[in-house]
C-alpha cells in the first residue's frame, strides 16, 4: 500500500508539472515581468497543490502504517500470552513429574526400610522362657532361654542390681531349637521387690541387640517365689 501511494504521488507530481510547465510557456512573457511579490505569490499558488498531495498521502499512509504497527504489536502480544501459558503448562508437566518421582522415590524407600526390617526381625533370636528354683538357706533361682528364632552368640544376662549376678556370665553360642540356662542365688526374702534384667546378644546379622525383663518377687511361706516378665507385652512371660 506503500508503493502505491508512492506512485499515486509520483504520477500526480509528473502530471501537474507537465501542465504547470505548459501553462508557464504559454504565459512566459507574462510571467518575466510579474514584481518579486506576485511572482511569489504565482509560485505559492502553482506548487502549493502539489504540497496538498503529498500531505494527504501522507496522512493516509502514516494511517496505514500505524494500523499495521498495532496488527504486530497485537500479534507480539498474543505470541507472548501463547509463550507465558506454554511456560506455564511446562512448570505444571515438571511439577507432576517432581511429584510422581518423589512419590516413587518415597515408596522405594519405605519398601527398602521394610525390607531392612522385615531382614531384622528374621536376624533376631526368640525366646520361650521357662522359671525353676530351690530353697534352702538362700533361694537359687535358674532361668531358661529356649531360642526358637535365628542362631545368636555371645548370650549374657544382666540385672541392674549388684546384689543379683547370674551365671554363667555369658553363653558363646545358642543354636535355633536349643535352651540356655541362667542361675542366680538371693536370700529367702530378698530386699528388693523387682530389678530390671537385660539380656543382650549379637544376631545372626553380627549385630547386637537386646530384651529387657521385670524381675519381681513375691512373699510366701517363708520364702519369695520369683516372676519373670518381658517389659515388652507382646512377648510371653515365665514364672
Amino acid at each position: 500500500m506503500g508503493r502505491l501511494f508512492t506512485w499515486l504521488g509520483s504520477l500526480g507530481t509528473l502530471a501537474y508539472s507537465g501542465l504547470l510547465a505548459y501553462l508557464i510557456h504559454r504565459r512566459w512573457d507574462a510571467l518575466v515581468k510579474l514584481p518579486l511579490n506576485e511572482l511569489g505569490d504565482f509560485l505559492a499558488g502553482a506548487f502549493g497543490p502539489l504540497a496538498i498531495l503529498w500531505l494527504v498521502l501522507g496522512y493516509f499512509q502514516q494511517g496505514i502504517e500505524l494500523r499495521l504497527n498495532s496488527k504486530a504489536l497485537h500479534l507480539q502480544a498474543e505470541e507472548l500470552a501463547n509463550s507465558v501459558e506454554q511456560q506455564r503448562e511446562l512448570v505444571k508437566v515438571a511439577r507432576d513429574q517432581y511429584q510422581s518421582d518423589r512419590e516413587a522415590m518415597e515408596h522405594q524407600m519405605k519398601a527398602l526400610a521394610d525390607e531392612q526390617e522385615r531382614s531384622r526381625l528374621a536376624a533376631l533370636p526368640k525366646f520361650t522362657l521357662s522359671f525353676g528354683g530351690s530353697h534352702s538357706t538362700e533361694s537359687t533361682h535358674s532361668l531358661n532361654f529356649a531360642n526358637y528364632g535365628r542362631t545368636c552368640t555371645d548370650l549374657r544376662l544382666v540385672s541392674d542390681l549388684d546384689i543379683v549376678q547370674f551365671r554363667p556370665e555369658s553363653i558363646l553360642l545358642l543354636e535355633t531349637g536349643k535352651s540356655a540356662k541362667f542361675e542366680f542365688t538371693a536370700p529367702r526374702i530378698p530386699p528388693f521387690e523387682s530389678t530390671v534384667v537385660s539380656l543382650s546378644f549379637v544376631d545372626g546379622r553380627g549385630e547386637l541387640g537386646s530384651y529387657q525383663y521385670k524381675l519381681s518377687f513375691r512373699p510366701g511361706n517363708g520364702y519369695s517365689t520369683a516372676r519373670l516378665e518381658p517389659i515388652d507385652s507382646k512377648r510371653p512371660s515365665a514364672t
